[in-house]
């Protein structure tokens, strides 16, 4: 959605660029023709020649300004996260109720069968990529540290690979650090990704609420999109 805004405040700039140019220039082009109607037209043409050029110049300085100013609102936009992890909390279609998620769990989704609780947990971080999981598989989360989780990938009681992120112990849910992705090349180029996570568990389930944001320009055309799913995974046992 950034990527959108700012797209029409770019498009907005050239347009009231392009019109400062072009009553300039029949500004000048009205001038220098009253040389037609004699002398005194000429020399007060010839003086006021300079003050338009002067003028013109100091309207496209101007409008560069504008034009990097557009670019740092961007950056700064983007270093606003659009998760935190009330704001997941409240968006969760179940109560929080514990931090408590050490276990071991189904790899799927109830909701989603297609969704894996791998594939999903590696959003959070560009280190893990690796999607190559089963649905037969499942998880293991363990709390090594009070701002450390590894998360096993395990199948037949063997231990295939294993992930690690960062995050904090917050009201009542593990919430794993934001990953951000940001290029801020717009209008050229501008890619902003964020991805936010927390963890916890009711009753005998895993509770995950992710949310995304994702959104980016090139030459000016842009997109994005924002969402947050509450996901939950079975607890297979302690």
């Amino acid at each position: 959605m950034r990527a959108l805004v700012l797209t029409s405040m770019f498009c907005v700039y050239l347009l009231c660029r392009q019109i400062l140019l072009i009553w300039l220039s029949l500004t000048i082009k009205i001038q220098i023709q009253t040389k037609s109607f004699g002398l005194a037209h000429v020399r007060k043409s010839a003086d006021f020649l300079p003050a338009l050029i002067l003028a013109k110049t100091v309207v496209l300085n101007l409008m560069k300004k504008i034009g990097i100013l557009i670019c740092y609102c961007y950056v700064l936009q983007s270093c606003i996260p659009s998760f935190g992890t009330k704001k997941l909390i409240k968006k969760s279609e179940v109560e929080i109720n514990s931090a408590d998620i050490n276990g071991i769990y189904s790899n799927t989704s109830d909701s989603n069968t297609e969704l894996t609780l791998w594939r999903t947990l590696q959003l959070n971080s560009k280190k893990y990529n690796d999607t190559t999981d089963l649905e037969s598989d499942i998880i293991k989360l363990e709390l090594i540290k009070p701002n450390e989780i590894e998360i096993s990938l395990t199948r037949d009681q063997k231990k295939l690979k294993s992930i690690r992120l960062n995050g904090k112990i917050k009201d009542k849910s593990f919430s794993l650090k934001r990953y951000r992705e940001l290029i801020p090349f717009y209008p050229i180029y501008a890619k902003d990704y964020e991805a936010k996570a927390i963890l916890s568990k009711s009753e005998n389930e895993l509770i995950l609420v992710q949310g995304i944001s994702n959104s980016g320009a090139i030459l000016i055309l842009g997109a994005g999109s924002e969402w947050v799913k509450t996901y939950k995974f079975e607890q297979i046992k302690n």
